[in-house]
């Protein structure tokens, strides 16, 4: 838990975010700007982490250890469009993503709430598929005992507070900075919004003149 002096620097860190995204994408509003602009998210993630990782308890995580990676994974609207423009820049192995996230869907839709446990679409022999693509949340992800991942609760895990902190507020902050500057930014399920940002050609089109795209969809 947050101390009340955490938890006010916490909400600051946020509203500056807010603030600085809200500027940035007021003036980048061309083409797909706003899409490629959540890389800034994504690079500021890995800068916590890298820093977090220079002093203190290291994280447990290693190539390969994919246990966080059979939960739930969520990303925000503009790194769902980021990761669809990337698949489709190489339209030989398309059908065969869409084929992949299909299936992932129709099987998550069967998992009984709070027994989830299932490969996320991406994963590959343990490793990640799109990893230079995966969203913040996937970044900011940490274990200090992969031993903890693996059990049955595994939805506890011991973690940094310190960058768990840094990073939310920064995902937080991005969040609310696109909504303030009307575009879309909720935490969607990975594979069904990936799949819906492929196979609907006026979904990024849509989305950044404003539009709800993904309404059907439920919150990561």
């Amino acid at each position: 838990m947050l101390s009340e002096q955490e938890q006010a620097a916490f909400l600051q860190a946020t509203q500056a975010v807010q603030q600085a995204v809200h500027r940035q994408l007021q003036a980048r509003r061309d083409g797909d700007a706003p899409v490629r602009f959540v890389i800034n998210l994504q690079r500021g993630v890995d800068r916590v982490c890298d820093e977090a990782g220079a002093s203190g308890a290291q994280p447990a995580c290693r190539a390969g250890c994919s246990h966080c990676c059979h939960r739930r994974v969520a990303a925000l609207e503009p790194e769902v469009f980021r990761i669809a423009q990337a698949l489709a820049e190489a339209p030989q192995a398309l059908p065969g993503w869409i084929a992949v996230l299909r299936w992932h869907a129709a099987a998550a839709t069967a998992i009984p709430e709070g027994r989830y446990w299932l490969a996320c679409p991406f994963l590959r022999q343990g490793l990640c598929a799109i990893y230079d693509l995966r969203p913040a949340v996937c970044r900011k992800g940490h274990s200090l005992d992969a031993a903890a991942c693996a059990a049955p609760d595994g939805d506890t895990v011991p973690q940094r507070l310190d960058l768990i902190a840094r990073a939310e507020a920064m995902i937080n902050g991005t969040a609310l900075g696109y909504r303030a500057a009307g575009l879309s930014a909720g935490s969607l399920p990975l594979g069904p919004a990936v799949l819906l940002a492929l196979t609907d050609p006026t979904a990024q089109s849509r989305w950044l003149q404003g539009e709800a795209v993904f309404s059907g969809l439920p919150r990561g």
